[in-house]
């Protein structure tokens, strides 16, 4: 019980790799792009700002193409980025994720409203 305290300890005591606060439009998928460093640990958190929404995460690796991601119509940008998912958050309200890096490189972190309300969320990966 100890270790899990001290592995919290240093996630809160470092800077957040992608701390952001973004709003969606109803039934819009949001996409961010982060560097990841080899053996690390990442943790995940997605959180509606006033409780109303339904956001689902996933993060996916670089085999993704994100120009054909980016050309995809609604929905179905957002099922092509499940096949590449390293983790995925798909509960309602809000997620929270360890993503474990196994090579340093690239990753898309892909949000989408799942709850067809749209609204404000934060992101935090740290």
């Amino acid at each position: 019980m100890i270790s899990v305290y001290a592995i919290l300890a240093v996630l809160t005591a470092t800077s957040p790799l992608l701390d952001v606060t973004d709003t969606m439009d109803r039934g819009a998928t949001v996409v961010y792009t982060v560097s990841l460093d080899h053996e690390t640990v990442y943790w995940i958190t997605l959180e509606s700002v006033g409780g109303q929404t339904n956001f689902d995460i996933v993060t996916a690796s670089s085999e993704m193409n994100f120009e054909h991601f980016m050309n995809l119509p609604y929905g179905e940008d957002f099922v092509y980025a499940q096949g590449f998912t390293i983790v995925s958050g798909m509960e309602p309200g809000n997620e929270s994720l360890t993503l474990p890096a196994s090579e340093s490189g690239l990753v898309y972190i892909v949000v989408h409203d799942t709850g067809g309300n749209g609204g404000q969320f934060t992101l935090k990966i740290q």
